[in-house]
């Protein structure tokens, strides 16, 4: 397969990929499966401080 077809089908299962998640999360928001602003910030800070302990804090 030439690198262009093989570039093509790439980015074709990335958008089937795409938006399948798209279409999951839009599924959850009908189904009241989601967040407040206040659960959400919670969720960032501890990842953020994850992230920060395990590669500094000039990670993000």
């Amino acid at each position: 397969m030439s690198e262009n077809n093989e570039q093509i089908d790439q980015q074709a299962a990335y958008d089937a990929w795409y938006i399948a998640e798209v279409e999951k999360g839009l599924v959850d928001v009908e189904n009241g499966n989601v967040l407040s602003d206040t659960e959400a910030e919670a969720e960032m800070k501890i990842f953020m401080e994850t992230l920060h302990k395990k590669h500094g804090t000039t990670a993000a």
